[in-house]
């Protein structure tokens, strides 16, 4: 007896089908590449500007930490060598927060000529420093990062026996590229560190 076999293979719609989920697939975790593709670019350009930021922070605290007379305002001071308060040596609580901070530096000589300094300025902060009676201003946050806020609160700068804190709290954003043909992508930081005095300020 002769067994007849079957030599059928897939019909034109079994391979339509096929070739449509197969597609489906593809489209979908070709989105989902390069969606983390993109988050990763994001995360990275995020991160560099996160760094200069932290970079910044540490450079204020480390001069914070070991100064004294410390003392913040809101105004915005326009001649750093000759206003009163750049060249005062009284220290001053501000708990409200300010945008500025002025302090003598650990080199200082106890007088009003060689104050330290850090504001908020066009977007940028700032530091005024004298350093063996030379002026210093320089920018120290990259241009491409642009601060909206900065605040210093000062407590226990004027109260006897308690230790001085300073807390930063800077706010701003920064327009980073994720790669050719892309508009740059704005993000956004808030963030803060606290700075004590090493020593009492007696």
């Amino acid at each position: 007896m002769i067994k007849k076999t079957s030599n059928k293979g897939f019909t034109l719609i079994e391979l339509i089908v096929a070739f449509g989920l197969f597609s489906v697939v593809m489209f979908i975790a070709a989105g989902a590449l390069l969606t983390l593709v993109n988050l990763n670019k994001k995360a990275q350009a995020q991160q560099s500007a996160i760094n200069n930021i932290n970079f910044a922070l540490e450079n204020m605290a480390r001069s914070i930490r070991t100064g004294s007379s410390y003392r913040c305002d809101a105004n915005h001071i326009s001649n750093f060598w000759t206003d009163p308060f750049w060249n005062s040596i009284s220290p001053q609580d501000c708990v409200n927060g300010g945008s500025q901070i002025v302090f003598e530096s650990e080199k200082g000589t106890s007088s009003g000529s060689d104050q330290w300094g850090y504001w908020l300025e066009n977007g940028s902060i700032y530091t005024k420093k004298t350093i063996d009676g030379v002026h210093l201003l320089a920018r120290i946050t990259a241009p491409e990062i642009t601060i909206e806020d900065i605040r210093f609160y000062v407590t226990g700068a004027v109260v006897g026996g308690e230790q001085p804190l300073v807390r930063i709290i800077i706010k701003g954003f920064a327009f980073v590229s994720e790669g050719a043909g892309n508009n740059p992508r704005r993000v956004d930081f808030n963030l803060q560190t606290l700075a004590s005095q090493r020593k009492l300020d007696i």
